[in-house]
């Protein structure tokens, strides 16, 4: 089977999550004897990956260039004889516009959704502050009523993408199933059928620690931001705890606009014992954490709490983005904490920090829960997707 991915960057797989889970899926239909092509809409120089797949460029996909772009992408599909798109550029207009105007591609084609389907509206005001700052207009667009309108009709706009994206293509894959319940705030009446389930790859394979290694730390991988990570929010519940704690650290692997920010808090506040690593490959520090921090206001499928959980990292989440309860059993193999509820996150970090033979069961208990997230099992729901849609299928 040929396959084409098509996402809005270059699929590099050390910048970011979705690059990540696209090289990983890609390297594994070329293991599974598939030919794959991946084409970026952004600039950029043809080249080979390390895994022998093409990468190919075309413009930026914009309204006054669709025409042009899809004739791009239609000689693209017929020169590389492709049998699938999957689109990775979620519910974007312009590229629903692309595959579906005027007809869509002679090809099959699957649109992955890598995040909240209702993003805009959970993260509404941090997303106003993110464009226009503090400003008269950022509280003009907070008022409530110019709020409402500018959802409502956001709601519209994306009601319309979606329906083109789920009534002409012939798959939609979510990351969780919780994310279905959130597809209905823009319509009620999709087509259950082309509906899938399909939970990002990690990278490592579940493997029992070497408990020798662990240390006394508290691991944060990630964007050091305050939203949506809420890094601040880590802090603040480390502030409650670390005093009574005095062999423990927390580490910061990641870089990020917050940092600053995020360093002038622990100075002003004498908190202790709080190490910022920057940006750093994090398996050694998976190797050496026995718990991984997650406090971000809204996730897709975060990657780092399934690779953690690969290495028997125990993860303490706050309860706010659909994939919580897919990644971990509360109380079992982790802990769900209520949004925002510092003192039961702290309490939850606790819990690990002084019970170590409930650390180690639930360590455990998180390294089993990690193996349905391997690229085979990942990989596995994927060519039974595909093999719904294309027949045959070499494996």
């Amino acid at each position: 089977m040929n396959i084409l991915f098509l996402a809005a960057m270059e699929i590099n797989p050390q910048m970011g999550g979705l690059q990540r889970v696209t090289d990983l899926l890609g390297s594994f239909f070329v293991s599974r004897g598939h030919s794959v092509v991946f084409l970026s809409a952004c600039e950029g120089k043809p080249f080979i990956t390390p895994a022998g797949i093409k990468h190919l460029f075309m413009p930026v996909v914009t309204a006054s260039n669709l025409t042009g772009s899809r004739k791009i992408l239609d000689t693209i599909l017929a020169d590389e004889k492709m049998d699938v798109l999957i689109n990775q550029c979620g519910p974007s207009p312009e590229i629903a516009d692309l595959l579906f105007t005027p007809v869509k591609p002679a090809v099959k084609v699957i649109t992955v959704v890598h995040g909240s389907v209702i993003l805009f509206i959970k993260g509404y005001r941090q997303a106003v502050e993110r464009v226009y700052g503090k400003t008269i207009l950022s509280g003009v667009l907070n008022f409530p009523p110019v709020r409402a309108l500018v959802i409502t009709r956001h709601r519209k706009k994306f009601s319309k993408v979606y329906r083109k994206i789920i009534n002409n293509g012939d798959a939609l894959v979510l990351l969780a199933e919780g994310l279905k319940e959130e597809l209905k705030y823009y319509f009620k009446d999709f087509p259950g059928e082309k509906i899938h389930i399909i939970g990002n790859p990690s990278a490592y394979r579940a493997t029992v620690p070497d408990r020798s290694q662990k240390e006394k730390i508290i691991l944060f991988v990630g964007r050091l931001t305050i939203d949506p990570k809420r890094c601040d929010l880590l802090l603040k519940a480390w502030n409650l705890i670390f005093r009574q704690f005095p062999g423990w650290t927390l580490s910061l692997v990641g870089d990020g606009e917050s940092k600053p920010q995020l360093i002038k808090y622990v100075e002003e506040n004498g908190i202790e014992r709080v190490n910022f690593h920057g940006y750093l490959e994090p398996e050694p520090f998976y190797r050496k954490a026995p718990v991984i921090c997650l406090t971000s206001n809204h996730e897709g499928f975060p990657l780092a709490l399934a690779e953690a959980m690969s290495f028997g990292l125990v993860p303490v989440v706050f309860n706010t983005f659909a994939a919580a309860g897919d990644i971990i059993e509360h109380k079992r193999s982790g802990f769900l904490v209520e949004k925002d509820d510092l003192r039961g996150y702290a309490d939850a970090l606790a819990t690990l920090m002084k019970d170590r033979d409930l650390l180690l069961t639930m360590s455990g208990n998180a390294l089993d829960k990690a193996s349905h997230f391997s690229v085979e099992a990942t990989g596995e729901k994927w060519i039974g997707l595909l093999s719904g849609l294309v027949k045959p299928v070499t494996q």
